[in-house]
């Protein structure tokens, strides 16, 4: 870390420091230097005390001690517990127990780049390093401790079922948000219908979900509707066929046959106009921006469309657009969450 303030360390300047200290003293510390004091309340409820201790004196006087002294830490199922130079580490391999076998420990006043493990040279500390990772660990929530099974990854709250919901959208909508959008179309079958009055001429994008880097739109060009998918790079557009006056209902049909396949159908007023099989599925990050309404805003699904017609508003009367999110992928649902689950409880 490089402290620079010239007004109060012009005295200072190029001095080294290498007292311990944790990225949660750094707000206590910039409360200490600068005479701020931290919110006692919010909204009325009392706020937690502060994790962190100020290094405030340190900066000032090389020689001073640091009152934070013990630290713990925690990744992925792996552990640490840091206490007056001393530092015990685990590397825990996915789904075996939780032993304090793992831990290797350093002696960092003398070791700090963590060369040479004294675990079996001192036992003793090391489960008494350990049972104080333990008690840190109860205090700050660690637990339960991520095994490798994969079941963060899928596991959620009861609370996001509502996004999950079916939801309509209505031109003038802003885009909607990232997390919400993915919800309704990760790794399972859906439908988008969309209500429309159409008349020869109109053009632009129904709907569009995603960036440059993956997504997919709907859009009307020459009185006929497309799907156009951006599979992470490889675009595939697929010709609905024209688009008789009037009002109309197109329906974009997504089945998911795997965690990476996506087949894909188009409709137009009940009647199949196209389809392509195996796309690719877009998940997580290629999903990077949420849905649009008649209009593909910021980063484009297609560039080469943006290059020519640019966010390709819809010059034409839409009424809505109606997502309804359907299963899961096969293995991917609620089966694959109590497998994981069942899997998680044996290295509890």
């Amino acid at each position: 870390m490089v402290i620079s303030w010239p007004a109060r360390f012009r005295d200072m300047a190029g001095e080294m420091r290498s007292q311990y200290v944790h990225v949660t003293d750094l707000y206590p510390t910039l409360l200490d230097l600068t005479g701020a004091h931290d919110l006692q309340a919010r909204h009325g409820n009392p706020v937690r005390a502060l994790s962190g201790t100020s290094f405030g004196e340190t900066v000032f006087r090389g020689e001073a001690a640091h009152a934070h002294i013990s630290q713990y830490y925690e990744l992925s199922g792996h552990r640490g517990y840091y206490e007056e130079g001393w530092e015990i580490v685990s590397r825990h391999t996915p789904m075996t127990q939780f032993t304090d076998d793992e831990f290797e420990l350093y002696n960092l006043a003398v070791d700090p780049t963590e060369t040479t493990d004294l675990a079996k040279a001192e036992p003793d500390r090391v489960h008494r390093l350990a049972r104080a990772w333990e008690r840190a660990a109860w205090d700050n929530q660690v637990f339960p401790l991520d095994e490798g099974s994969g079941i963060r990854k899928f596991q959620r709250s009861d609370y996001e079922l509502r996004y999950e919901a079916p939801v309509r959208l209505v031109p003038g909508t802003p885009t909607l948000a990232r997390y919400r959008s993915l919800k309704l179309v990760d790794q399972r079958s859906f439908e988008i219908e969309i209500d429309l009055d159409f008349k020869p001429g109109d053009r632009g994008t129904l709907v569009a979900h995603g960036q440059q880097g993956g997504g997919y739109s709907i859009y009307i060009d020459n009185d006929e509707v497309h799907y156009l998918h951006n599979g992470y790079g490889d675009t595939t557009d697929v010709n609905g066929g024209a688009i008789p006056a009037g009002r109309r209902h197109i329906v974009i049909s997504a089945t998911a046959k795997s965690a990476t396949e996506l087949d894909i159908a188009i409709l137009v007023d009940g009647e199949r106009r196209g389809e392509k099989r195996g796309l690719a599925m877009l998940i997580g990050q290629a999903l990077f921006q949420g849905i649009d309404v008649g209009i593909d805003r910021r980063s484009p699904v297609c560039w080469e469309r943006f290059s020519s017609d640019g966010t390709f508003g819809f010059t034409g009367k839409l009424r809505s657009v109606t997502y309804r999110p359907g299963a899961h992928a096969p293995g991917l649902g609620p089966e694959r969450l109590e497998q994981l689950r069942k899997l998680a409880e044996r290295f509890d």
